[in-house]
């Protein structure tokens, strides 16, 4: 029983969590502003997909905290925290992306 609970706390492995992932990834490196309860931040997007993004440099997030990202190119994305590990999140977007839709980078 020890061995089973242990298990359950035991971190994804990688092949996990992308077996989890329901979009593909996309690795990038783009500026934008993070913007949440009133306050605005710089962050660099390293992954996209159609569900959301991993940041990097973003402060004071939680998990649930609602959004809005800001690209340079002034495209916007609403969305909330799923994950915190600092210095990175994980974003997932309020709508996925549709598959017609663009991704950036």
């Amino acid at each position: 029983m020890k061995q089973a609970y242990l298990q359950q706390l035991s971190p994804l492995t990688s092949t996990q969590a992308v077996e989890r992932r329901s979009f593909m990834r996309h690795e990038v490196s783009l500026n934008a502003v993070l913007c949440m309860r009133g306050s605005f931040q710089m962050v660099v997007i390293e992954d996209f997909s159609r569900g959301g993004m991993r940041v990097k440099h973003a402060m004071d997030l939680a998990v649930g905290d609602q959004l809005t990202i800001e690209m340079l190119n002034h495209r916007t994305f609403q969305a909330s925290v799923a994950w915190v590990a600092d210095p990175y999140a994980g974003i997932t977007f309020a709508q996925p992306l549709a598959k017609d839709e663009p991704l950036p980078g």
